[in-house]
């Protein structure tokens, strides 16, 4: 079998991201998104996706794959804390329109 080298794999990556119309990233991203998807979802065991990506369970463990079952829960808080940012500049540019028509004495 011919050992296929990371500079083609990175060419073809970049193709089709750009097919794709998203940004091109490094096969490091991909493989660790991989890795991740395929962990979190929990349709391979963790020996499949070692194998697959060349690694030992422990490597893939410590440098391919993160915890994904909480991004949806973070997204949702991060939300939450955006909407309030909004509401608390809404308020005081409220605030400083109502100060400046006071101190016009318009009211």
């Amino acid at each position: 079998m011919r050992r296929v080298h990371k500079t083609a794999i990175a060419s073809c990556a970049a193709a089709i991201s750009e097919k794709a119309g998203v940004k091109s990233k490094s096969i490091h991203c991909y493989r660790k998104t991989l890795s991740s998807m395929l962990h979190s979802l929990k349709l391979l065991s963790g020996l499949e996706v070692s194998s697959i990506l060349g690694h030992s369970e422990e490597v893939n463990a410590k440098h391919y794959s993160f915890d994904l079952s909480e991004m949806e829960q973070k997204q949702e808080s991060l939300s939450k804390a955006n909407k309030q940012v909004v509401d608390l500049a809404v308020y005081k540019d409220q605030n400083s329109v109502i100060k400046n028509v006071i101190k016009s004495g318009v009211v």
